[in-house]
């Protein structure tokens, strides 16, 4: 391989790391006390919150357990690489999508990797929209 060969791949490298550290951080986006609303605005129990918030995770892709207080804690992990956990309490009328934890997502003082916010974005989209099928 000829010296400018080489060269040219370093400067290639060196220019998609700087992109790649480029991406500020962002500040965390807890989304709280949002209000389960049923298709015809019928009141739903806690248990079918509950397998609302089931169904859309997984439908997302996320994995889902029950911490101690009976809240949800659901688990993304993208490309082997990124996992996000965040904590779901819910009752009959509302509920909640909190930051838990997080690795490889440059977590800081409360910001975090822009995707974190999008991708807890999609995921209360997806509970509100099964929620809206009840």
């Amino acid at each position: 391989m000829s010296i400018k060969a080489l060269i040219a791949i370093f400067v290639s490298v060196t220019i998609l790391a700087s992109a790649a550290h480029a991406r500020s951080s962002v500040p965390i986006i807890n989304h709280e006390n949002l209000p389960t609303v049923s298709a015809v605005g019928k009141a739903v129990s806690s248990e079918q919150v509950k397998q609302a918030i089931v169904m859309a995770a997984t439908s997302k892709g996320w994995t889902t357990t029950l911490d101690q207080s009976g809240a949800i804690v659901a688990t993304l992990i993208v490309r082997n690489k990124h996992t996000i956990s965040v904590t779901i309490p819910y009752v009959e009328d509302k509920f909640s999508v909190i930051y838990r934890d997080s690795t490889n997502m440059n977590y800081s003082n409360g910001v975090i990797h822009p995707h974190y916010n999008s991708w807890v974005q999609n995921l209360v989209t997806a509970i509100r929209s099964e929620l809206s099928r009840r």
